[in-house]
């Protein structure tokens, strides 16, 4: 009678473990994705090379924000805080692409509706990340997703276009291309972005 008592228990054991312990996946597998929730990649790739020059996230959750690390562009119009531009509309975001598709590179936007959950830990983890050294954009973003539900096939990498392949091969993600064809010289295209999408706000 105790060997049958003692068999039960580890088995009963074994099942709260495993209920308790279950993996994200497990658990969010089921979750909807939410109307107005969505995660972005963002890619900057070069039109001659076909090599990544920068990852950045656009996460849209209870408020939206861009994870942008080790970023350069840096404008009146985007708050700024450890890496991270907050208060961003259409608008803003459109600036931001904008910014940074020019006559050498274009833009990669993946886009992915997911839950309230997984958007709310995204925000999180790009708040309390922290600013990133340089030429470490592309590892930090993968690094944040790795932690996310849905995204634990992203692998973790330095290379932009790597990443864009992986994020790509999630079901479910749209992807948009923007192409623009003005000057080489960012800072005299940023000036005249500011004053066009300043005029908006």
């Amino acid at each position: 009678m105790k060997i049958y008592v003692s068999v039960f228990l580890i088995l009963f054991l074994q099942l709260i473990s495993n209920l308790c312990f279950a993996s994200d996946t497990n658990i969010f597998a089921n979750e909807k994705a939410v109307l107005g929730r969505e995660i972005s990649l963002v890619t900057v790739m070069s039109n001659t090379t076909g090599r990544g020059g920068h990852s950045s996230l656009i996460i849209k959750s209870t408020e939206t924000v861009i994870f942008d690390p080790a970023g350069r562009v840096r404008s009146k119009l985007l708050k700024e805080k450890a890496d991270v531009l907050y208060y961003i509309d259409q608008n803003l975001e459109d600036f931001y692409l904008s910014v940074h598709a020019r006559k050498t590179h274009h833009v990669v936007k993946q886009s992915l509706s997911v839950s309230d959950i997984i958007a709310n830990k995204a925000l999180n983890l790009a708040k309390t990340n922290g600013p990133v050294a340089p030429a470490l954009c592309t590892r930090s973003v993968s690094l944040l997703l790795r932690k996310l539900p849905r995204f634990g096939s992203v692998k973790v990498t330095y290379f932009p276009e790597k990443l864009m392949e992986s994020f790509g091969k999630i079901e479910g993600v749209r992807t948009k291309k923007i192409f623009e064809y003005d000057e080489h010289d960012k800072q005299k295209t940023l000036i005249e972005l500011e004053k066009k999408y300043g005029e908006k706000k």
